[in-house]
């Protein structure tokens, strides 16, 4: 992103697309100065004829751009939902806590003895297959679909490994084990929706 910044032009990108070139001619008109915008374009055209009708068409544009600005006019209106889509759905990523499990696997399995690596090893490979997987159901299903039921799935699972999570001074039991199962039923659920939809 510096270069694309460093090498921008004076009057901005944006400036430039919308005015084809003519950066200071456009700013000149969009702030008012018409007289010092059509004095500019008079040393680019040779007729008055030609930079009056230069000046007519960028105040056109001008007032059709202003028209579609993006916050609170059409273009937001068209694409609102999309903008708060793309917030929105990162910010549930994230949310889901994936980033616990992953990071933090081998310190929540190591409450179970001494197989936390091999639980650690099962989790990641969980997360693998169930990433795989997507890759064939994803079209098939929906991505609103897996999403949907992919963040049932997860807070279903981070609620059973809530309750099962193995106290202190428990050995291997059925509950231990079922905390295990209820971090990969999180893990699998986030490898097929969160995961790789976004």
């Amino acid at each position: 992103f510096f270069f694309f910044f460093f090498f921008q032009a004076e009057d901005g990108i944006r400036d430039l697309v919308r005015s084809r070139g003519l950066g200071d001619v456009y700013k000149r008109q969009s702030q008012g100065d018409e007289h010092m915008a059509r004095k500019a374009l008079n040393l680019i055209y040779k007729s008055d004829q030609d930079a009056y009708e230069v000046l007519e068409e960028l105040k056109e544009s001008n007032e059709s751009i202003s028209k579609k600005s993006f916050v609170g006019g059409s273009l937001y209106k068209t694409y609102k939902r999309a903008f708060w889509m793309g917030i929105a759905v990162p910010a549930i990523q994230q949310l889901t806590g994936i980033n616990v499990i992953m990071f933090y696997a081998p310190t929540i399995f190591r409450s179970q003895g001494s197989s936390y690596m091999f639980l650690t090893f099962i989790c990641m490979l969980v997360h693998l297959l169930a990433t795989f997987a997507s890759l064939f159901v994803t079209d098939k299903l929906g991505r609103r679909f897996l999403l949907l039921v992919g963040s049932a799935g997860c807070a279903l699972g981070l609620l059973l490994a809530t309750f099962l999570y193995p106290k202190p001074t428990m050995t291997a039991t059925t509950e231990s084990f079922l905390f295990d199962i209820a971090i990969y039923f999180f893990v699998g659920c986030f490898g097929l929706s969160h995961g790789p939809v976004e």
